[in-house]
């Protein structure tokens, strides 16, 4: 919870009193909205990186479901061939 917003306030608000605070204080408002920008990244940044890792978790147990599918097939023909393989 942000500590600096009342649970009420939409969310844009938060960008409406920077703006407002950058008539007051131009250099304090701009570093402001430089330090949002840079954390917006970052959380934009690591939700890609979880996502990639879904996906290669993901690919990684349908490649694995795949290879046992494919080991059992050949030992279930091994045995119908009596352990020789074609």
């Amino acid at each position: 919870m942000n500590r600096f917003r009342p649970t009420n306030t939409p969310p844009g608000a938060k960008d409406i009193d920077v703006l407002e605070r950058a008539t007051e204080r131009p250099d304090k408002a701009e570093k402001l909205l430089r330090e949002r920008s840079i954390r917006t990244n970052r959380r934009q940044k690591f939700i890609e990186c979880l996502s990639n890792l879904d996906i290669n978790l993901s690919m990684e147990n349908l490649l694995q479901n795949a290879l046992c599918s494919l080991f059992a097939r050949r030992r279930a023909t091994e045995d119908c061939l009596g352990g020789h393989s074609t």
